[in-house]
Order: C-alpha cells, then sequence, then structure tokens
C-alpha cells in the first residue's frame, strides 16, 4: 500500500483553496463598500459646492442689482450729470499751462488749504 500513489486532493490543498476562496469575498465586499462611500462622498461634496456657488452668485447678483438701481434712480433724477464729467477740451499752446487742462493731463488735484 505505500507504493499506490494518492487519487483525492490533499487536505492542504482543501484548505488552502477555502482560505483564498474565503479572502476573495471578503475583498470584494470590501472593495465594494469603499466604492460605495466613496461615491456618497463625491455626491455629497457636489452638492455642497453647488450650494456655495449658489449661494456666492446670488449675493453678487443682489449686490449688481442694487447697484443698478441705485444708477437708474440716479439717472432718472438728473443726478449722474453732476456726478460725471464727459466734457472734452482741446489743449493748444494757448491754454497748455492752465490748471484745468494740466488736471486732465496729469492726474493730480489741487489742494487748497
Amino acid at each position: 500500500m505505500e507504493g499506490t500513489p494518492r487519487r483525492g486532493p490533499r487536505t492542504t490543498t482543501i484548505l488552502l483553496s477555502m482560505v483564498v476562496g474565503v479572502m476573495s469575498v471578503i475583498l470584494c465586499c470590501c472593495i465594494l463598500l469603499f466604492l460605495n462611500r466613496y461615491r456618497s462622498a463625491l455626491v455629497h461634496s457636489a452638492r455642497t459646492s453647488s450650494a456655495q456657488a449658489v449661494t456666492q452668485v446670488s449675493g453678487t447678483v443682489d449686490r449688481y442689482l442694487k447697484d443698478m438701481e441705485q444708477t437708474m434712480e440716479l439717472v432718472g433724477q438728473g443726478g449722474l450729470e453732476a456726478m460725471v464729467d464727459t466734457s472734452t477740451q482741446i489743449v493748444n499752446r494757448d491754454n497748455l499751462f492752465t490748471i484745468d487742462v494740466q488736471k486732465a493731463l496729469f492726474a493730480f488735484e489741487l489742494h487748497k488749504n
């Protein structure tokens, strides 16, 4: 009987196959759990960043609309013309050294004490 070869699988081979199978199943479960958590975190992050963007944009738009309303009120009241001087002046040799022309050419203010 010592010379007859064994025909069935060895016990160590069966145990090793079982351990590898169990570890493979555990690894697959862990990967699926990780992917599920990662997906949830990405969705939450996208929702949060979208909400922050909407909040920032709405604040900027509100300020812009408020500024535009104030500007339109000034235009309607005629107050804007007093604030903005759009007149032009021709500079030649005769008026080059007058204070008004120099204010236009060089951006400095005359300080009166």
